[in-house]
């Protein structure tokens, strides 16, 4: 396994059941590849990445009735459905009949939720398989791969997050009262910013050196302009205080209160604003440009690959969100 990266869950207590001498031969490297790319998200794979990707996945094949993973396990592996039905429930798949062309855990692997899925064959089916492991050396060996998947998560969650219900509240988990009172943000207070946040939390020194001296500081007045809906984006507002009130073209408005990174879903995704943004209060911002976040992942595996992990969880959330009552 790469330094730094996280240990399978697989290797910690999983209830995983593998078919061990069912492993066999199905597809021509060809015709793995054209598996891949019909699949979602690894169709935003260019065919050089998913041949690369191909290469490092094992056949499976499972009976009618045979257990994939058991209830609440924790996947440390993902599948791709090749041919037959897998009944699969969780919070990534919920109750749902997966057939060919689907992707099983892939999300779950991803985010690591404790809450795990349970999959099991309806009928006689055939799989590619393949680690937490194998899948995150993969990727830090091919960034592209994890850039890859993740613009095409990002890109995912920015369509579901497009439906937020009017008067949405985002953020305001964290809370940040030292930096809101200080006259200035050094650099010492920026980094002990970022060490708050669920992305850095995991971060080295150098890695939040490295970004924490990309970001500036920014104070505006209520009722200031952040930017327009359809602004070019490629960058993001920490916000350290204060709350931002967001209207969408078709009146719908929300607010991202303290520790949300306001913007940040669209840089990443490569897409335009899809919403105005007002200070509703007076604010204290730290601007990040997405130009530099992506560096900081291309030099840090580590960080590379818990940021996946969480717009993994992420997107899992949302659709979370749709099937609450409201």
């Amino acid at each position: 396994m790469t330094p730094g990266a996280r240990p399978s869950p697989a290797r910690s207590g999983s209830k995983e059941k593998r078919p061990g001498p069912r492993s066999i031969y199905m597809l021509s490297p060809l015709e793995r590849v054209r598996t891949l790319l019909r699949v979602e998200p690894l169709g935003s794979l260019s065919t050089e990445e998913a041949m690369f990707v191909a290469q490092n996945c094992e056949e499976r094949a499972f009976g009618k009735g045979e257990t994939i993973f058991e209830a609440g396990s924790p996947p440390g592996r993902f599948h791709v459905v090749v041919e037959g039905e897998i009944a699969a429930s969780g919070v990534e798949h919920g109750e749902r009949v997966l057939e060919a062309g689907a992707t099983l855990g892939l999300l779950t692997m991803l985010s690591h939720l404790p809450e795990g899925l349970a999959a099991t064959a309806r009928t006689d089916a055939r799989t590619l398989e393949m680690s937490f492991d194998v899948l995150s050396d993969v990727m830090e060996d091919r960034i592209s791969i994890l850039f890859s998947l993740l613009g095409k998560i990002q890109r995912e969650i920015l369509t579901l997050r497009r439906h937020i219900p009017h008067g949405a509240r985002l953020g305001g988990e964290q809370q940040f009262p030292d930096l809101a009172d200080a006259t200035r943000i050094d650099l010492v207070t920026r980094l002990k910013a970022l060490r708050r946040t669920s992305i850095f939390r995991r971060a080295g020194v150098g890695a939040l050196v490295q970004i924490g001296a990309s970001i500036e500081e920014h104070r505006v007045e209520a009722g200031t302009s952040l930017w327009q809906a359809g602004d070019a984006s490629g960058f993001f507002y920490l916000v350290v205080s204060g709350t931002v009130r967001c209207h969408r073209p078709d009146g719908t408005m929300f607010f991202a209160d303290v520790g949300y990174p306001l913007g940040n879903l669209e840089s990443q995704a490569g897409a335009p604003r899809w919403y105005s943004a007002v200070a509703e209060t007076p604010l204290v911002l730290l601007r990040g440009w997405t130009e530099s976040f992506r560096d900081l992942l291309e030099d840090n595996a580590e960080v590379a690959l818990d940021f996946l992990g969480q717009v993994a969880a992420g997107r899992i959330q949302i659709e979370r969100e749709r099937d609450l009552p409201r």
